[in-house]
């Protein structure tokens, strides 16, 4: 999020987060030997980790350097993840967004339209994802909202 008086807002896609977070991570993991990693995502944090894995496990024969974080993947814990997508018309959403762009700030509509349930991409990094995880068989812990808040109608923020 920028605000309209700022250069735009980034207009970067799950894919660039994904490909940008796994090139960090393996930098900062360049000089640990093996030592296991565990992620702990929330929200889109989690789908960007999907992504990260996901590239992680393509560079197997021409960038081992970057396969290396699938292999030494050993666990996540997802808090709030929308692996399915995000309601676009929930009314939480739209809440946000007035009062955000209100405030004069602008969206990455990249990422908004990634989200929704019926992104193609989304819907991709999903399946994957479940391919890696039982073929790794990582132990994986997701919490999720249980209850909806009266305030919203007893939507789920």
């Amino acid at each position: 999020m920028r605000h309209r008086l700022q250069t735009p807002a980034y207009q970067s896609t799950i894919l660039d987060y994904g490909q940008n977070f796994l090139t960090r991570l393996e930098a900062q993991c360049r000089d640990v030997n093996s030592r296991p990693i565990i992620f702990v995502a929330h929200s889109l944090g989690g789908i960007i980790v999907k992504e990260a894995l996901r590239r992680s496990e393509g560079h197997r024969v021409f960038q081992p350097e970057y396969h290396r974080i699938y292999e030494l993947t050993k666990a996540m814990i997802f808090l709030g993840t929308p692996h399915r997508g995000a309601d676009p018309q929930s009314m939480i959403r739209t809440v946000v967004e007035t009062v955000v762009r209100g405030a004069g700030y602008q969206v990455n509509e990249n990422l908004v339209s990634g989200l929704l349930p019926t992104a193609e991409r989304l819907k991709e990094v999903r399946e994957e994802y479940m391919k890696m995880q039982s073929i790794r068989d990582w132990r994986v812990v997701s919490f999720v909202e249980e209850y909806g808040m009266r305030r919203l109608g007893g939507q789920k923020v």
